[in-house]
């Protein structure tokens, strides 16, 4: 027989009740997929995206250091130090905008308060305080540093928010400064 070491046929002479499990799913997931019916998470496509709405006002951080050169991390295998660098920056600025209070302690003493459970101070080790927040402009500029190997003697970081007309050029709107050091 042609197909004597394949999975399925040392699968079928080992374990006859894997073997007709595992063929029954296959046929079962091609079913639903040519019947566009949608069976498990792994084919379904708005699980992994969702279509960007269009928006009249778009929000990005610009980063000035060392008096006024601009931060721009271009490489593609060093995209992880860039993705660390914005998102701390929008969830300090989303933290700063609610008087430094994080809004996921917020939540999560509300669900508890609801189920009766006492929270104590365990939050605190959970979640940073109010205080530890104040220290992120140094721990950025910090980190700025080790990243572009440089030393970074001051660092502005400003949130834009814009708009791009129809010839498609960038409309800034507001440019607010977060921190400065």
């Amino acid at each position: 027989m042609k197909f004597k070491n394949t999975y399925l046929s040392v699968l079928y002479e080992g374990n006859r009740t894997w073997f007709y499990l595992i063929v029954a799913f296959l046929i079962l997931t091609f079913f639903t997929t040519v019947t566009k019916f949608q069976m498990t998470p792994f084919t379904r496509w708005d699980v992994y995206s969702a279509p960007i709405e269009k928006s009249s006002i778009y929000d990005f951080y610009s980063i000035e250091y060392n008096d006024g050169k601009r931060y721009n991390y271009p490489q593609p295998w060093n995209h992880h130090k860039k993705m660390m660098v914005y998102y701390t920056l929008n969830w300090y600025g989303i933290i700063k905008d609610n008087d430094f209070m994080d809004p996921e302690r917020l939540r999560t003493e509300l669900i508890l308060d609801k189920l009766g459970m006492a929270h104590g101070n365990w939050l605190d080790k959970l979640y940073v305080n109010p205080e530890q927040m104040q220290d992120y402009p140094i721990w950025f500029k910090d980190y700025l540093s080790r990243n572009l190997n440089v030393k970074v003697d001051s660092v502005a970081v400003y949130k834009i928010q814009a708009d791009f007309n129809e010839n498609g050029q960038l409309l800034v709107k507001n440019k607010s400064l977060i921190f400065k050091l």
